[in-house]
């Protein structure tokens, strides 16, 4: 192989390596938003258990 067509080659691979690491950065930070949102979600519908009962008893002792 000449010099000229490995090189158009390591540029080809380059840019390929570099599209794949930007998609592979767009994935992790959207896993990393939908993990965040499901954590939120989950301490939600914990303080909800915790606090089921404690707002409505509170609200009528105010009265």
């Amino acid at each position: 192989m000449s010099p000229q067509i490995i090189k158009v080659l390591l540029i080809r691979v380059n840019t390929w390596c570099d599209t794949i690491n930007i998609k592979w950065s767009v994935f992790e930070k959207v896993n990393q938003l939908v993990f965040d949102e499901a954590n939120t979600l989950k301490k939600l519908e914990c303080w909800n258990r915790g606090t089921k009962g404690k707002m409505n008893n509170s609200l009528k002792s105010s009265e």
